[in-house]
């Protein structure tokens, strides 16, 4: 076996250590009702500080090098924008002390090094501790880790999303801390800050072989209503090509866009997880692509179908392809 740390682990325990997300994984995806779970749950959390909240699962795959999260991101990513944003607030308190109330300048900077990062140029080993893909991490690092910017309009429907989001929390953070007392503002801040880093919990799993990781992946969201068929279709392909995966990864981001455009043409249609097979049925239009691609979409539909051929070479998969809707469509 190569799980090699598994436990229960509070959210800033998590977000001390540095962590990548893979190109291949769906951009930044939640939207309000997602957020306003997560602050209803904060604020009840912050009034019954004996209770904890469990925020769901992480899971990663550890190489020698990288940690990579191979589920969890969307968690990762909004806890981030969350820190980022009562950082600020702290940071706030100070600048409006005429730089005197030293406490919230001190817990500013605590945070910045222990849950957010620096990143160093020269220095590969000092950074920031999300990395998002290649589509997303541009524009949250500029507007969101290294400071509050939003200067330019957004290029992508996630960059929007992950404006949102930020914006959200500010309001929410501004709005619950608001009072004269510049101390009683501080405590109120302190008490959401901590309640948030300690009170949510998060089950932590970590494996040093991607396979595995892959597995732990499926097993623990097969059955969830809200993942996507694309994701997990496109997940039993990476964790299938073995030795190839670089091959198999290289194909997927030269033939789509983004992960939005991936799920245009894999549809929902039924999923059952096993422990051996994964079998899906994909509801796939067999001429013209979906009307409402997205216009930065720039390929026909015949793309999934050349993209699924090129996996084959790769991919123990046979059964899989076999059994369900894709035997069909990648061999028209």
């Amino acid at each position: 076996m190569a799980l090699q740390n598994f436990g229960i682990k509070p959210i800033k325990d998590f977000l001390s250590e540095t962590y990548l997300i893979p190109d291949y994984q769906r951009e930044y995806s939640w939207g309000k009702e997602e957020l306003e779970d997560l602050w209803d749950d904060l604020i009840y959390i912050e009034n019954n500080i004996d209770d904890k909240h469990f925020f769901g699962q992480i899971v990663i795959n550890n190489t020698e090098k990288e940690k990579y999260i191979i589920d969890g991101q969307q968690r990762a990513t909004t806890s981030t924008i969350l820190i980022c944003v009562i950082m600020r607030e702290f940071e706030n308190i100070y600048n409006n002390s005429d730089h005197q109330f030293q406490k919230a300048y001190k817990k500013a900077q605590q945070i910045q090094i222990k849950l957010v990062g620096t990143e160093d140029e020269d220095d590969e080993q000092e950074r920031f501790h999300i990395t998002l893909g290649e589509i997303d991490n541009s524009y949250f690092k500029k507007n969101i880790l290294e400071k509050e910017l939003f200067d330019s309009k957004e290029k992508y429907k996630s960059h929007t999303r992950l404006k949102e989001a930020y914006l959200y929390f500010k309001e929410k953070v501004s709005s619950h801390i608001s009072d004269n007392d510049i101390n009683k503002k501080y405590e109120k801040l302190i008490s959401l800050y901590n309640a948030f880093t300690s009170n949510f919990i998060i089950m932590y799993i970590e494996s040093t072989d991607i396979n595995e990781a892959f597995v732990i992946f499926e097993t623990l969201n097969a059955r969830g209503k809200d993942l996507e068929t694309a994701d997990l279709l496109k997940n039993y392909i990476f964790r299938s090509s073995g030795k190839y995966i670089s091959e198999i990864k290289s194909v997927f981001g030269k033939t789509f866009i983004n992960n939005e455009t991936f799920q245009q043409y894999a549809c929902h249609g039924y999923l059952n997880h096993g422990l051996r097979h994964i079998k899906a049925s994909l509801v796939i239009p067999h001429k013209t692509p979906p009307a409402n691609q997205p216009a930065e979409c720039s390929f026909n539909y015949p793309t999934l179908r050349h993209w699924l051929k090129a996996c084959l070479p790769w991919c123990a998969f046979h059964d899989f392809h076999n059994k369900s809707k894709i035997g069909g469509l990648v061999h028209q």
